[in-house]
């Protein structure tokens, strides 16, 4: 997480930030092993504090001179003839909003922008989707589970990239779908877990069969649903003899020993197979997609004497902090302009 703090007085300023863990340790861990001034809409104002969640990295925007990700993606996808890293950068943008607009369009650019064989593609296409910070989830859940040559080639190489060796079934599940937002379309699921299942064997050899892969994949995909359904009442939820049931005779006939099948039953009562929670209220709009980052703060408000302090959803992206009632709303309440405002990161002054 990050804390943001602006100054009360309206001069300029610095946004300090300090980082703490977003996710329980135990699942960062096991994740790392297995996956490589501003213009108010309401004309209100006050100070802000509390934290900000944050996504896979500190900073999802790509940047020039970063020695990370953007110069892997800009030397791989980008013809060596391009002597400015500036022209690569301004390329990779374009891409991704290409991307987080419409997945296909940004894949159509990325192909013809790059130097490879055309059986090549799919496992660059791959590369691109796991490596690139800045895309949207929602957009590569939906093109990998699409129904094209490329788009299924791309889903079996993009599932390479995770190790699900002596990783029980709903732990790989739970890694995977932290990276890309599951479709909603039926036959979208069906081919990303069919994909998927095949690749847990590939890394688990004579566990499950193929056919029990699938099925409880799915079965561990409604058990999830189910279980943290707001709108479903408490007494219809799927109790575990109902976990069981559902998965009678899914080993050529046999049953699956009830150990096995009460312990994923337990781990995901506990907790929530689910993305991060920046990614799992990412918007529609495109400005706000892909954010460097996004998460609650509370603001204080104005009032006589101390303005009553409210918690709001912040997005911070491309310079600028917006705030919005709820998260998931399409228009921010308000905007500020970071462009004077720097950043001190365990006593390193950065430019927003």
């Amino acid at each position: 997480m990050a804390a943001a703090e602006r100054p009360r007085d309206g001069s300029e300023g610095s946004v300090r930030f300090s980082e703490e863990p977003s996710t329980p340790s135990s699942r960062a861990s096991t994740e790392a092993d297995a996956a490589s001034g501003g213009s108010n809409s309401n004309g209100g104002s006050g100070s802000y504090r509390g934290s900000m969640g944050t996504r896979d990295s500190t900073d999802r925007r790509p940047r020039m001179g970063r020695s990370g990700t953007l110069h892997r993606i800009s030397s791989a996808f980008i013809g060596s003839s391009r002597s400015s890293m500036e022209d690569h950068d301004d390329i990779i943008r374009e891409i991704i909003i290409q991307f987080n607009m419409k997945a296909k369009n940004g894949v159509k650019m990325l192909v013809q922008n790059k130097k490879v064989a055309p059986n090549g593609t799919a496992r660059e296409v791959a590369a691109f989707l796991f490596h690139t910070e800045g895309l949207s989830k929602r957009r590569i859940g939906e093109f990998v589970g699409g129904i094209e040559e490329l788009n299924q080639a791309t889903l079996e190489a993009y599932l390479q990239f995770f190790q699900f060796d002596h990783l029980e079934l709903d732990e790989a599940m739970r890694i995977t779908l932290r990276r890309f937002r599951l479709p909603g379309e039926a036959q979208m699921v069906d081919r990303i877990l069919e994909k998927f299942g095949a690749r847990y064997n590939a890394c688990n050899p004579g566990k499950y069969g193929p056919d029990v892969t699938y099925i409880l994949s799915f079965s561990i995909i409604l058990l999830n649903t189910d279980l943290y359904n707001e709108n479903l009442d408490e007494k219809k939820r799927m109790t575990f003899e109902g976990f069981v049931r559902n998965n009678a005779g899914i080993d050529d006939g046999k049953d699956i020993d009830q150990a096995v099948l009460r312990d994923i039953f337990d781990r995901i009562k506990a907790e929530e197979i689910t993305m991060d929670e920046a990614d799992l209220y990412e918007s529609e709009c495109i400005t706000f997609v892909g954010a460097t980052r996004a998460g609650w703060l509370t603001k204080q408000g104005k009032g006589t004497f101390w303005g009553e302090w409210k918690q709001h959803w912040f997005v911070l992206n491309e310079h600028c902090l917006y705030y919005f009632k709820h998260a998931g709303d399409s228009d921010p309440r308000c905007i500020i302009p970071l462009q004077a405002v720097w950043a001190n990161q365990q006593g390193t002054m950065t430019p927003i």
